[in-house]
C-alpha cells in the first residue's frame, strides 16, 4: 500500500512540473511573438524542379535550406541589409499582398481556377509583418484566376529580391542530371 501512495505522489509532481513547463512556455510565446519575416517556398514537380525555402526577416537575417535540384542542398544563413525587408515592404504594398486568395491550389471549393494541368511546381509565400500573417499557396498548374499575371509578377519580384537564382541549379549542373 504505502508505494502506491509514493508512485501516485511520484506521478502527481511530475503532472504538476510539466502543467508549470506548459504554462510557463505559452507565456514566453506570448510575451516574445514572432519575428517579422518573410517565407519563399518551392515544392517540387514530376520533374526536376528545385525545392527549397528562403525566409528574410527584417533584420536582415537571410536563411536557405536547400532541398532537391538546388545548387547546394543544405541550410545557409546569411546577414543582409535589413533594407531588404523594407524594400519587400513596399513591394507586398504594391501588389497589394492582403488582396489575394489564400489558396490557388485547383482544390478549393471556390472554384478559383478556371483550368487546371498537372505535374506542375507549387509555391508558397508567407509574409509575417506588425501581428499580420498573410499566406499565399500558389499550384502553378491553376490557370485562369483573377490576378494570375500580378501573382507571377509578385513571386518573380521576390525571387530576384532575394537572390534566389545564387542557389539554383546552373545549366551544367542540370545536364548532369541525366548523365548520373
Amino acid at each position: 500500500m504505502g508505494m502506491h501512495i509514493k508512485k501516485t505522489r511520484i506521478a502527481c509532481c511530475i503532472r504538476t512540473i510539466f502543467m508549470m513547463l506548459l504554462i510557463t512556455s505559452c507565456t514566453f510565446s506570448v510575451a516574445n511573438p514572432p519575428s517579422d519575416a518573410f517565407t519563399y517556398e518551392a515544392f517540387g514537380c514530376f520533374g526536376f524542379c528545385a525545392r527549397y525555402k528562403a525566409t528574410l526577416f527584417a533584420d536582415g537575417t537571410f536563411i536557405f535550406d536547400g532541398e532537391e535540384y538546388v545548387r547546394s542542398p543544405g541550410v545557409f544563413k546569411e546577414n543582409r541589409d535589413p533594407m531588404l525587408f523594407e524594400q519587400l515592404i513596399a513591394l507586398t504594398k504594391d501588389y497589394d499582398i492582403y488582396e489575394f486568395e489564400t489558396d490557388y491550389n485547383g482544390a478549393s471549393e471556390k472554384g478559383i481556377c478556371e483550368s487546371i494541368i498537372t505535374d506542375q511546381p507549387r509555391t508558397r509565400m508567407t509574409f509575417q509583418y506588425q501581428g499580420r500573417i498573410k499566406v499565399i499557396d500558389h499550384y502553378e498548374g491553376c490557370l485562369g484566376f483573377d490576378r494570375e499575371e500580378q501573382l507571377y509578377e509578385l513571386e518573380s519580384a521576390v525571387f530576384d529580391l532575394f537572390k534566389l537564382d545564387e542557389f539554383m541549379m546552373t545549366d551544367a549542373q542540370r545536364k548532369n542530371l541525366f548523365r548520373g
